[in-house]
Order: C-alpha cells, then structure tokens, then sequence
C-alpha cells in the first residue's frame, strides 16, 4: 500500500485515526516521497490542513516541519513516526531492500576471508621456519644423535615435517578470534532484516536468499 487515508476516529476505512471533533471524517492522503519526506494532500476537509502554518491542498512535510490536522498539532518526527509505524505494520514486500544488502554481505565475507587469510599466512611461514630449522638440526646433528646416515635425510624430512604440523597448536588465534569478533558486531547492525531488524550476518546472502522470507517477521524477501 502507497498511500494511507487519515481521518476522524468513527471512519474505518481511515489508516491513522485521530479522535477530534474537527477532524474530517477523512481528513487527508499521505504517501512517502523518501525517509524524510512525505506528501500530503487535504481531502476536501473542514477545518483544513497547515504545514507550518501555512494552510495546503497539496505538499510535502519534512521531519522538521509541524503539521496541524483540523485542530490537532504534530511536530514532524512525530507525525512521521506514525506514518512509518503504519507501513512497517503492513508492509510485506521488502525485495528491493533486501536486494541492497547483497553489497554489504560481500564486504562482509570479503573482511572474513581476509582475517582468515592473514592468520594462514602468519602459520604458513612459523612452519616454514621451524621445518626447516628442524630439518637442518636432524640433518647436521644426526649423527651425534646416533641416526644412522642412510636414515638421516629421510629422518631430517619427517621431523621438519612434524613440527610443521604442530604450529596451529602452537600460534594463538586470539587475534584473529578479536577481529572476527569486531566484524560480527559491526555487520551486526548492518546485515539485518528491512522489516524487523532480525540479525542475518550468521548466514550467508545466498541462505537467507534461499529462505526468500525473514524466519522471525515473515517479510517476504524473493518474490
């Protein structure tokens, strides 16, 4: 729905209800231009609409602005506050929104991989280093350490090898854990559903594509 009738209490046809005597029984039509911005257009009613203070048929009210509806006096926020509960409340369709969030998943992914990238680099040359220091030390100290010569290279290998595969004990991750930490509360706040503001940033764009619905408001998101 585009557009919201609002009016006196006793009508039901009216989506904002205001009970006052000098309001129309339907009084005036909003619609949304942007966040911040709203049309207004009077229906024809009585005791008429101002925006401030000037009286209108047809504008547009901005966050800043008052509107008085027959004798009634709203400042913009709080008008607009009631507009967009409305369309929160009944909306279904949040396609496009969701849509715009695919960006901000592949960021978000992109920063993962990139920790995590950081974090196989730093372990890849620990076991680089310490193979080779493990490899050199079974290979020039082997014979003092009674390794026969025939076995020394293969011995010299096989250690270097060992103690390469023991360096992702040995490295913390804690660094790496703290910045995926600060990333998932950071897009925590990003990656979020249009409608209800659920935390998606445990899936990926794709999973929560494949739902095509928020599992907590039932915002339809692939139509």
């Amino acid at each position: 729905m585009s557009k919201i009738k609002v009016g006196h209490a006793s009508n039901p046809e009216n989506h904002i209800k205001i009970n006052d005597s000098s309001v129309s029984r339907v009084h005036l039509e909003v619609s949304k231009i942007d966040n911040d911005t709203l049309r207004i257009v009077d229906l024809g009613s009585l005791n008429g609409t101002k925006i401030d203070d000037i009286e209108i048929l047809e504008s547009t009210l901005k966050r800043n602005q008052t509107i008085k509806i027959g004798h009634q006096i709203y400042p913009g926020d709080e008008f607009f506050n009631r507009v967009n509960k409305f369309f929160l409340d009944k909306r279904v369709l949040w396609v496009e929104e969701f849509a715009a969030l695919e960006a901000e998943f592949k960021k978000y992914e992109k920063k993962k991989a990139k920790v995590n990238q950081s974090l196989q680099n730093k372990m890849n040359i620990v076991r680089g280093v310490l193979a080779i220091g493990i490899a050199l030390i079974f290979f020039m100290f082997g014979e003092r350490m009674g390794i026969p010569t025939d076995l020394r290279f293969i011995t010299s290998i096989g250690g270097g090898i060992l103690a390469g595969g023991i360096v992702p004990y040995l490295i913390s991750k804690d660094n790496a854990s703290d910045q995926y930490v600060a990333l998932k509360r950071e897009y925590s706040k990003i990656l979020v559903c249009p409608r209800c503001r659920k935390d998606l940033s445990g899936g990926t764009y794709k999973f929560w594509k494949d739902e095509k619905k928020c599992n907590s408001c039932d915002a339809i998101w692939v139509s």
